[in-house]
């Protein structure tokens, strides 16, 4: 305890400073309730699910993974289902802020609300400019090194594509987008079929990750928290909870055990190589579209600002 007293003491000041930046846009004239609100943005596999869960063991915060509707839980306990059942494809995009939290506020009463991977970054920001919501709303975004997040992705769609019939949409849309990317790298890589799902699916990812990052790590007004710091380091994930909740909440040596001993919750982890590791398993062709996206985006530079090595690329 008294480590997580000098972690307030020596970051109090900071965290007030942070909450203050990602919420200004969300300000109203209403002023600050004594509840506190906060949206973690995020494009997925950045393990969202993992957080959702430890911030939900709190009992003092409600917190809500992804896109389903909080009235659709039906006859399971509404506290645990917020996050268990994740996976619907119900979306937020019609839905306003302030309606995400009234229906959280009706799970249960609590100092802090939250969701997790409901939105990302630019789409959240852009509907707050032609939205103003009654609560200050505090977000961060999770961030993760471009190869292992690629590598997660596809493991993802590739699990998803034969029982989803959203992931098998999805990838098809992206092979059909990307055409012209798939034919260039079919032409220059004749010994490997492009059409091939498990390739497939893997050029899909790699697109859809650098092209995502890109936009979303140019956004200055959000705070980018990596995603290997927070579930690796204890006292960052201190020092995150306490800009994401703004103070409210004590963080008990009880909870943060519970948290730290209960691990990764994502059912689909498996044991992470590293970066490197992972670079140096993939194929020539991989190694190959990962480079040319990466020069064309100057994506490297952005990469290296927020403490993702790509010194080894080649």
């Amino acid at each position: 305890m008294k480590v997580l007293s000098r972690l307030y003491a020596v970051f109090g000041h900071h965290m007030g400073k942070l909450a203050w930046r990602q919420s200004r846009m969300c300000r109203s004239e209403r002023g600050d309730s004594i509840k506190k609100y906060f949206v973690v943005t995020s494009y997925g596999r950045t393990a969202t699910y993992w957080l959702a869960f430890s911030l939900n063991k709190h009992p003092d915060i409600v917190c809500s993974h992804g896109r389903l509707p909080i009235t659709s839980y039906g006859e399971r306990q509404a506290r645990d289902a917020i996050v268990y059942e994740h996976e619907n494809e119900s979306s937020l995009a019609e839905k306003s802020i302030d309606d995400l939290f009234d229906e959280l506020e009706e799970v249960e009463l609590a100092k802090v609300y939250g969701n997790v991977l409901g939105y990302d970054a630019y789409s959240l920001l852009s509907k707050l400019t032609t939205y103003k919501p009654k609560r200050v709303i505090t977000i961060i975004n999770l961030t993760r090194h471009p190869i292992t997040r690629i590598e997660s992705l596809g493991n993802e769609w590739c699990y998803e594509f034969t029982f989803s019939p959203t992931t098998h949409q999805r990838v098809q849309e992206m092979r059909h987008q990307n055409k012209v990317v798939f034919d260039v790298m079919q032409s220059n890589f004749p010994h490997t079929d492009f059409s091939v799902t498990e390739n497939s699916i893997f050029l899909s990812a790699l697109l859809n990750v650098i092209r995502s990052d890109v936009r979303e790590l140019r956004i200055d007004d959000v705070l980018h928290v990596p995603m290997e710091r927070m579930t690796k380091d204890v006292e960052y994930f201190c020092w995150m909870l306490g800009i994401l909740t703004q103070k409210a909440i004590n963080i008990e040596s009880s909870y943060l055990y519970d948290v730290i001993s209960s691990g990764r919750k994502n059912q689909h982890s498996k044991a992470e190589k590293s970066s490197i590791e992972q670079y140096e398993l993939w194929d020539e062709w991989k190694r190959v579209i990962f480079k040319v996206m990466l020069d064309a985006h100057k994506a490297e530079g952005l990469y290296e600002r927020f403490g993702y090595d790509l010194s080894f690329v080649r």
